[in-house]
This record gives C-alpha cells, sequence and structure tokens, in this order.
C-alpha cells in the first residue's frame, strides 16, 4: 500500500513515528520535502506542498493530511484567511481527479503559533483573549500582555489563528461534501483556547449531523499515525479486536487538562483506527497506567506508586503467561513515563515482548501511539516486520520514559544552572546533545534483552527543534551486518 502523508510539522512525533509504523506494516510511505512543511526555522512553503500533492496523489492508494499544512496557516500575513481558504481546493481536484484515493484529515483546534522569541508571550495572549470571551474580568491583564508585545507581532498571530479557525470550519465542510473520508478533530491539551476552540469544533460537529465521519480526539502529535494505521487496518479481512485492562483504578477519570475520562478516549481511537474494543478473543490488550484522581495530586510517597506498579507487573505477568500481547500506556504522569513502574516490569516481564509502549505529556497522545503500535505489532507477519516493531518498542522506551522522564529534566536543571535558561543555544547546542546521547546510551544499557543487540548509533542524538521538548535518534541493532542494522 502506497499512503501520502502531510504532517502537522516535521517533529520526529509527526515523521518518523508514521515512518517506523509504515515500515513495520511492509507499507509504502511517501512524504513532501521538509521544506514544504513547518520546521524549526519557519513555516513552509504552501506553494511547494500544493505542487507535491498534486504530483503525487495519482500514484497513492490513501493521503493523510494535516488541514493546517495543506492551508500554510503558519506563514501569517495580511490576507492570510482568505489564501488559506484557497489553497483547501487542492483537496477537492485530488477527490475529483483521482476518485480511488481514501482521503483522510486531521486539524487541531487550538492556537497554532509559530515558534519565535513572542511565542510564550502570544500563547498567554490568546488564553487571556478567551478567558475574556467566557466572561472573565481579565481586561487589564489583557492591556498589559498587549503591551509587551509589538503591535505587528500580535497583528500577524491574530491573523494565523483567524486564518487557522477558517481552516477548521472548511474542514467540516469538506467532510459535508463528500471530499474528505474521515476528518478527526485533535482537541489536544485543554489549555483554555483549546478549550474554546474545542467547544466551537464540537457545536458545529453536532449539528451538522456528519456522524462518524468526524470525530473528536485528545491528541495532537499522534494523529497523522493514528490516521496511517486507520488505512492499514482497512486492508485487513476483519478488524482488529483490542481488549482494555486497567488493575489500577482510573479508567474513568479524565486526565489532567483533557476534556474526556480516558475509556472514552479509547473508545474513540479505536473507531477512529476502525478497530474494535472486545472482552474475550483479542487480538492484543491495552493495558493502562491509569493518571491519578483530579481531586489529589500524585502521591509524594512511593508507596502508591510502588503498589500500582506490583499491581501492573503482576498483570502484564498474567497475560504473558497467556501469550497475549499487551500494548502499555502509562499516562500517571505529564512528565514521561513511570520510572518506579519500568523498573518493576523490567525485573518481571519480558520486556521486547511488549505489542507496544507509550508515555508522554498527554494522555491522548500515549494511548493512540500505544494502540497504533499494539494493531500494527499483531498484524507483523515477518521477521523484518517483527524486527522493526522491536525496534520501534524500544524507540518509545528511550524517548518517551528514558528522555522525557529521566534525561529530560536532568538536562533542563543543569541548563538553567550553567546558562539562566532551561534551553539549550546555538552555543552549546552540540553539548548538549552529546550529554543527552550518553545518557540514553546508559539506559538503554540497563534495559534487559535490548542491551548488548542495540544502541545509539554514536553522533546521531539530536534536538531537531533547538530545545528539549523532543529528542531524535538513530537506533541500531548489532547482530546484523552493517548496511542492514538501521
Amino acid at each position: 500500500m502506497r499512503i501520502g502523508l502531510v504532517p502537522l510539522d516535521n517533529r520526529p512525533a509527526c515523521v518518523r513515528t508514521p515512518r517506523m509504523l509504515a515500515r513495520v506494516a511492509g507499507a509504502q510511505l511517501v512524504l513532501p520535502p521538509s521544506e514544504a512543511t513547518d520546521g524549526p526555522g519557519g513555516a513552509g512553503s504552501p506553494e511547494a506542498l500544493q505542487v507535491w500533492l498534486r504530483d503525487t496523489a495519482a500514484s497513492l492508494d490513501g493521503l493523510v493530511v494535516a488541514m493546517e499544512q495543506v492551508a500554510g496557516v503558519s506563514g501569517g500575513g495580511q490576507g492570510a484567511a482568505v489564501a488559506a481558504m484557497g489553497r483547501l481546493g487542492v483537496l477537492r481536484d485530488i477527490r475529483r481527479d483521482h476518485p480511488h484515493v481514501q482521503l483522510l484529515a486531521s486539524t487541531a483546534a487550538r492556537p497554532r503559533l509559530v515558534a519565535g522569541p513572542h511565542a510564550p508571550a502570544l500563547t498567554e495572549l490568546a488564553e487571556l483573549h478567551d478567558r475574556h470571551s467566557r466572561g472573565e474580568d481579565v481586561a487589564a491583564k489583557i492591556s498589559t500582555a498587549e503591551a509587551a508585545i509589538p503591535e505587528t507581532v500580535r497583528g500577524e498571530a491574530a491573523a494565523r489563528r483567524m486564518a487557522a479557525h477558517m481552516v477548521q470550519l472548511a474542514a467540516l465542510d469538506l467532510v459535508a461534501d463528500g471530499t474528505l473520508d474521515l476528518l478527526v478533530v485533535g482537541a489536544g491539551t485543554g489549555t483554555s483556547g483549546a478549550d474554546l476552540q474545542r467547544s466551537w469544533m464540537t457545536t458545529w460537529l453536532r449539528q451538522l449531523l456528519l456522524g462518524q465521519r468526524a470525530e473528536l480526539l485528545h491528541a495532537d502529535v499522534a494523529l497523522g499515525s493514528t490516521l496511517v494505521m486507520r488505512l492499514l487496518n482497512r486492508e485487513r479481512p476483519k478488524p482488529i479486536a483490542v481488549g482494555f485492562c486497567s488493575p489500577v483504578p482510573g479508567a474513568e477519570k479524565r486526565p489532567v487538562a483533557e476534556g474526556a475520562t480516558v475509556a472514552r478516549t479509547v473508545l474513540r481511537q479505536l473507531r477512529v483506527l476502525g478497530a474494535e474494543s472486545a472482552a474475550s478473543d483479542v487480538d492484543f490488550v491495552l493495558a493502562l497506567h491509569p493518571p491519578p484522581p483530579p481531586d489529589r495530586p500524585p502521591a509524594t510517597s512511593d508507596e502508591d506508586p510502588e503498589r500500582a506498579a506490583a499491581t501492573l507487573a503482576d498483570e502484564l505477568t498474567r497475560l504473558h503467561a497467556l501469550n497475549v500481547p499487551v500494548a502499555l500506556a502509562d499516562i500517571a504522569s505529564q512528565d514521561g513515563g513511570s520510572s518506579t513502574l519500568v523498573e518493576r516490569l523490567r525485573s518481571r516481564i519480558d520486556l521486547p515482548r511488549l505489542a507496544g509502549y507509550a508515555a508522554g505529556q498527554t494522555a491522548g497522545d500515549a494511548l493512540a501511539s500505544a494502540l497504533t503500535q499494539g494493531c500494527v505489532r499483531v498484524a507483523a507477519s515477518t521477521d523484518d516486520a517483527r524486527a522493526a516493531a522491536q525496534l520501534w518498542l524500544l524507540r518509545r522506551l528511550l524517548d518517551d520514559w528514558g528522555y522525557q522522564a529521566k534525561v529530560r529534566g536532568r538536562i533542563r536543571r543543569r541548563l538553567t544552572n550553567d546558562t539562566g535558561s532551561p534551553e539549550p543555544t546555538e552555543a552549546n547546542l552540540a553539548a548538549v546533545e552529546v550529554d543527552i546521547e550518553r545518557d540514553l546510551s546508559g539506559i538503554l544499557a540497563q534495559l534487559p534483552r535490548f542491551t548488548g543487540r542495540y544502541r545509539i548509533v554514536p553522533g546521531s542524538t539530536r534536538l531537531p527543534w533547538q530545545r528539549t521538548d523532543e529528542c531524535d535518534f538513530e537506533l541500531e541493532r548489532l547482530d546484523l551486518p552493517p548496511a542492514e542494522r538501521r
């Protein structure tokens, strides 16, 4: 199967992850040139993306697009909304000229701000405006926030935000007229801005009677991979059956800053994936390490985490003894995977047997990642596919647990102590990347059944957006000839 993907931007979670998914599935994934999509250097080229879409569509079986990227809303400027709406015409052209192409799309129901020195202040200002629209008395705070941002910068940000919202509404129209086979509205995290835009979008979803052709998910960077997996699942003779296991209470709780319970989010994501919830005869089980109840913070002692980790490890041990594949979603914290849980698991279970692992800063993305890994892992029928799935699993352990929960905090504390800022600069970026690689390699050496078989390619670790939010690195197998290791 040949699938085209226009990602949300070119972060590793939006680009590398779907590539790894396609590798496991034995599918061909085609992406536009990097200069056509948003990156650390700024907005991509909408014109280059339009050319790529028109040149590539005929050769595809399916196409997954991030609507904001197709519309080019990150560029901003005068007339941004009109220009953005005009660019969406390419999707109608693809539907007309290539009706065989399955066309799936996502849109982000939250403000999209490009990176830059004013980004934090613009985010704060956008949230203040949303609070004001709901009747809160924040006029004085708005005036103060506006005074700290140049007027031209504020104007461009407002134009981008208006263009993004118009694109979201246009996306609903593209579902209604049959251009899009499916639209997923990604709610992301629940900042006040996301809350307001999510409210607008859910209102129209109800009134337009779009049914299951449009779905709202509390996810963001995982949406592209989720929709790629949906296309792959449609090639299966029957839907993947997924069991759900939460031995630690919490599935009916709502994660911090997200607008739905964990259980409801899982059911929505299964619908989008084209999979089914099942109580028996399952292809794999999604095991949950749930968030703490919203009325109290995470436990400050080791007692509760230890007990939860032991309970979950017992259940995974039982399922593995029954040869039931398990994908683990660790959403107990917004700061990456639980070290207490991973420490317990690596002494109790065979980690490479996991069908998937995901943790991270948003519960919705972690759940989507774990489910996607589970779907493609159970469909992996060749040695090459299973090896690619295990490489993906190791990457998730090293990234979601090793980097996000362990290394990132240490790096940020050291940078703050040394420079006064938790983020790297051009002057110290290379040294920071060396430190991260050393730490991650040390963590890999502590993972049974992975250590000695894999390594991080020396010199491959980088912070692609020159910030600590995400890191990237290359892994290779040591039991293969050098030309076949990655």
